[in-house]
């Protein structure tokens, strides 16, 4: 019994003193809960109203990405320079993209792990140092096959990446030259057979096709490059039908060149047309811009970050210029309605020729007789050697037979002409004999026909003044067509073109004077040949009407469809042509600022602030005091010198300078773009993919030339575009 009462005496015991410890622990636990609860609110007081937070240095060993800012007025921020360098695959929602004040690590250790941010920094090291410390901190954060990758990156050895340039050197040489991909699996072979490489991965087509894109790839990553750097772009555009009858729009852009100052145009696409209307084409032109990082929100008038649209260039049809919904309508709409638009000045001068050539009636004539004779004689080998026995017989050279085509009409009309010329009085006997001795009725009855055109005194006459007045326009388009060319430059070429018009209106040139030499008028013969139709032999040359006419019309259309350079606002911009302004030092002084003033404050208002518009019209006098005495030198060559001084380069009138270098007037890069298709998509070639076709066209118009190419950029980047191992070590 006593034995149960200490029992329950001990279990009482313990239940009064676990009860009286359960309480006291309660009474601390409410205490301490108080404490804190008191604290927390005090710390987060002192953050609130008293704590200033900073990125602390030795953050950066840890994150060496992390960025911080310090502005005046404004709480320090923080951001991923590795994201923001590669924005096309960063995640632009995130707060170290956007930047964020919160001054925590938190932030960082979060941000790290993201699979955008890691993708970055692989982009980012690459194009950066692939070797240092921080490099190693993401190799442990990609995947599997992309730490193949790295290791091939920084440990392919030197005779691996020799092994890899032969490679990508061929791949190269097959694009650049317009060749078939099939070629890439050739040219190995020969170089396997004179002992240049010892290994068999990566000859074939598909290897070929993705060495291709590669350095496709590189090219476009340094145009994207040099968007973040110009403030200005013009857009140039152009279309015509492939050899799978696809119509294709190309698109080129013209800026000024960050590094050297001188202007430049670069392919940027090349895309197939849904439709060829104006929808159609304005989706192309989004397409190719955005190849480069690019759209039309980015280029309204902004901070900087982009660069602004000054011009869109195309050639006059309806659906590029018309009025209510053509494509440059829509893009003035989409971005400014101060974005100029020109019509191709190379493309205005061929239709004011052709206007004037309607008016001479027998141009049709003349035209259709050389494009017979070409036909004759290009489709024929069995002509072509008959008329080059006649040439040995004689001891003469005999010149190509070139056509008139449809795109430049003027240089292919000059070489064709020409070749007439030089072949007259083969071409005469070879036809006489064959009409005499054809076997064929109908063989016979054409050289009987395009003989009595060519021994017309009419024709021979009309050749020679040609012989005059072509070069003078085939010069003045191949000036347009240059690529460095200004906007103030195309009025002095025209200028220079009518006067030498005018002076033909007067003086005969020297082919029709050497007509007038070997054309005897008693016997009527030209170089041994007798001519038909000669009854209006003995008119003076000043008398033709029809010459004197063709000479007024084509003036007067040339001067008719240039005349908008005269207008404002490109013809503000001729205050500019260090050729034009005055000896005199007060006459100087007061040159050009009217129309600087109209120019800034009307038109490029939206490109410039008014603190940079006020820089300007001070800075426009220092721009006359260094260059008014280099008026004999070339005016981009100037330009281009004066922004590259210290003083100058930043400054607001630089930013004027690149404007007036990125303004295209021609899109003659457009139909050297198309020269350079044909050349690829051949009728072999019709069923071409249109990604290989773009990445050919971009290799063959803005690669280097083949001895000054280096393939370790597009090597790296082959290697970093594979989500899988790359068998370089042949493993």
């Amino acid at each position: 019994m006593s034995m149960q009462q200490n029992i329950s005496k001990y279990f009482t015991t313990a239940s009064a003193e676990t009860s009286s410890t359960s309480s006291s622990k309660r009474k601390s636990a409410n205490e301490e809960d108080s404490n804190e609860t008191d604290t927390s609110k005090k710390n987060r007081k002192y953050d609130r109203d008293k704590r200033k937070r900073t990125f602390i240095a030795t953050w950066n060993e840890r994150f060496p990405w992390a960025r911080s800012v310090v502005e005046d007025e404004k709480p320090e921020s923080m951001y991923c320079e590795y994201c923001r360098s590669f924005p096309e695959y960063a995640n632009k929602k995130s707060a170290l993209y956007v930047g964020t004040s919160n001054i925590r690590i938190d932030p960082l250790v979060s941000h790290d792990k993201t699979n955008e941010h890691v993708f970055c920094a692989r982009k980012y090291l690459t194009a950066h140092t692939t070797t240092d410390k921080n490099e190693l901190v993401y190799r442990k954060k990609v995947t599997p096959a992309e730490k193949h990758i790295f290791k091939a990156l920084v440990k392919l050895s030197d005779k691996e990446k020799n092994k890899m340039r032969y490679l990508f050197n061929t791949a190269y040489a097959v694009a650049k030259k317009g060749k078939p991909f099939s070629d890439f699996i050739f040219m190995m072979e020969v170089q396997k057979m004179n002992g240049f490489i010892d290994f068999e991965n990566y000859q074939n087509i598909p290897s070929c096709t993705m060495f291709i894109e590669s350095i496709a790839q590189v090219l476009r990553i340094g145009i994207k490059a040099d968007m973040k750097k110009v403030n200005f772009i013009s857009v140039m555009a152009d279309g015509s039908t492939d050899s799978a009858v696809i119509e294709q729009e190309i698109i080129y852009i013209r800026y000024m060149d960050p590094t050297e100052k001188l202007p430049v145009v670069r392919m940027i696409d090349i895309v197939s047309l849904n439709s060829a209307d104006a929808p159609g084409i304005l989706e192309a032109i989004k397409e190719g811009l955005k190849s480069v990082g690019l759209d039309f929100e980015q280029l309204k008038a902004n901070d900087g970050s982009y660069p602004n649209l000054l011009m869109v260039n195309f050639d006059g049809a309806s659906v590029n210029f018309g009025c209510k919904s053509g494509v440059v309508k829509r893009i003035q709409n989409a971005v400014s309605e101060k974005v100029f638009a020109i019509h191709c000045i190379a493309h205005k001068l061929e239709l004011a020729v052709l206007d004037a050539n309607k008016k001479f009636t027998y141009m049709t004539k003349f035209e259709n007789t050389l494009k017979g004779i070409f036909n004759f004689y290009h489709y024929s080998p069995r002509r072509r050697r008959q008329i080059k026995e006649i040439a040995n017989m004689f001891e003469t050279d005999l010149t190509h037979f070139s056509g008139v085509k449809q795109v430049r009409w003027l240089a292919s009309k000059d070489r064709a002409i020409k070749a007439v010329q030089n072949n007259f009085p083969l071409v005469v006997s070879h036809l006489e004999h064959n009409y005499e001795a054809g076997n064929r009725a109908d063989d016979a009855n054409k050289s009987k026909g395009y003989h009595n055109d060519l021994t017309s005194f009419k024709f021979v006459k009309v050749l020679h003044f040609l012989l005059d007045v072509l070069p003078i326009l085939t010069k003045l388009s191949r000036c347009f067509q240059k690529n460095e060319i200004l906007i103030f430059q195309a009025n002095d070429f025209i200028e220079c073109t009518v006067m030498e018009l005018i002076a033909l209106k007067t003086v005969p040139g020297k082919n029709m004077n050497d007509f007038g030499t070997e054309y005897d008028v008693d016997s009527n013969e030209y170089k041994g040949v007798k001519l038909r139709n000669f009854a209006n032999c003995k008119i003076s040359y000043t008398d033709d009407n029809d010459i004197m006419n063709f000479l007024t019309d084509t003036i007067s259309y040339i001067n008719k469809r240039f005349e908008n350079l005269k207008q404002e606002p490109l013809c503000l911009f001729r205050i500019f042509d260090i050729c034009k302004w005055p000896f005199d030092v007060q006459q100087l002084a007061l040159h050009g600022m009217h129309e600087i003033r109209k120019l800034m404050n009307e038109y490029l208002n939206e490109h410039f602030t008014e603190v940079e518009i006020d820089e300007i019209l001070g800075q426009f006098t220092d721009f006359k005091v260094k260059c008014r005495h280099l008026k004999s030198e070339n005016v981009v060559q100037v330009m281009s010198s004066y922004i590259l001084q210290e003083s100058v380069k930043d400054t607001a009138f630089a930013k004027l300078i690149e404007c007036i270098m990125s303004i295209s007037i021609s899109t003659a890069s457009c139909e050297r773009g198309f020269s350079h298709m044909k050349t690829v998509k051949t009728n072999l070639r019709s069923t071409m993919t249109q990604y290989n076709l773009k990445n050919q066209l971009l290799v063959m118009n803005e690669g280097p030339e083949l001895s000054q190419f280096k393939s370790d950029a597009s090597i790296e980047h082959w290697l970093l575009s594979s989500e899988t191992t790359r068998h370089v070590n042949h493993h």
